[in-house]
């Protein structure tokens, strides 16, 4: 079995603190950028198998990172955004998810989004 590998990309420290004690527990490789730019940089040096995304970040938006990786890369991607009130299901993707999220269910989003 391949090693599946995740890329985090989240501006906010707090949150990337938090995630990070998470992903420690799955087994997965992963890295965690805080800006679109950096990972399309992540990008461009390793496959991964999922992106978790913020939604709002000072760069690019959640929204034209999945445009970039779904037109590029054809990754998995998911946004977790603590702005409910914005409607992304009529872009790349559906898979949105509120913050402030728990481990359980944050976990439970990798297993089922992971290819």
């Amino acid at each position: 079995m391949s090693l599946k590998r995740i890329l985090l990309v989240e501006d906010h420290l707090s949150y990337r603190v938090l995630m990070n004690e998470w992903l420690k527990r799955t087994g997965y490789f992963y890295n965690i950028v805080s800006s679109g730019e950096a990972a399309l940089k992540a990008l461009e040096l390793t496959t991964y198998h999922l992106i978790v995304s913020d939604l709002f970040m000072p760069d690019m938006s959640g929204i034209m990172l999945a445009g970039i990786v779904a037109e590029k890369y054809k990754t998995p991607f998911i946004i977790i955004t603590a702005n409910t009130l914005f409607d992304v299901k009529h872009y790349v993707f559906e898979n949105k998810y509120p913050k402030p999220i728990d481990a359980q269910t944050f976990l439970s989003l990798i297993e089922k989004h992971i290819q």
